[in-house]
């Protein structure tokens, strides 16, 4: 860049001689690395949110599950189970 001012006008002195897209770089760089960084907590906390959902779901299968096998070896019905599991205090 020096060099095609210096062909133009050798007299311009050049001091810090940058392009525009450096300037702008620059520029943003700090907001650039505040959002990916954003970003990246909330992945982070997407993929918390997913576990704890899939943590809650499986729980509440397994819990069907075991009330359902309860009830076949009992003789209950599934709606006496039902009933008699929501009764139930959670371990």
């Amino acid at each position: 860049m020096r060099l095609a001012v210096r062909r133009i006008d050798s007299r311009v002195a050049v001091g810090d001689a940058r392009t525009m897209q450096d300037i702008v770089a620059n520029a943003l760089r700090q907001q650039r690395t505040g959002a990916t960084l954003l970003g990246a907590v909330a992945l982070g906390s997407l993929l918390l949110a997913a576990m704890g959902i899939f943590g809650v779901v499986a729980a509440s299968v397994r819990d069907g599950i075991t009330s359902s096998l309860y009830a076949s070896r009992s003789g209950q019905s599934m709606t006496e189970c039902s009933v008699s599991s929501s009764a139930r205090p959670r371990r």
